[in-house]
């Protein structure tokens, strides 16, 4: 049986799975488990951390700079992954200049 990589075993943790799964850890049963509770799989939850970690950061610098700092391959990667999600680029989410 494969055991959980540690990013799952870390937002696991994050989300209070730790407990719940079996002794052995198996990351099929996390991933059942997210999704039952949450409504998304696991993959899915942690792209929407990703992108909000990337939205956050859109305001300190360059586009490129918050999807490295997110955990994004690249800034190409951000943007399809913000237009799957909120149907909208990280360059229209960046706020007005005054």
């Amino acid at each position: 049986m494969r055991r959980v990589p540690r990013t799952i075993l870390h937002h696991s943790k994050r989300l209070g799975y730790v407990g719940t799964a079996p002794r052995d850890g198996s990351a099929a049963r996390l991933r059942a488990l997210v999704r039952r509770d949450v409504g998304i799989a696991l993959a899915g939850l942690r792209r929407w951390g990703r992108l909000r970690a990337a939205i956050t950061g859109l305001p300190a610098g360059p586009a490129a700079l918050a999807a490295a700092t997110a955990g994004f391959a690249d800034q190409a990667h951000l943007t399809r992954t913000a237009r799957d999600f909120i149907g909208r680029t990280p360059a229209s989410l960046r706020p007005a200049k005054a």
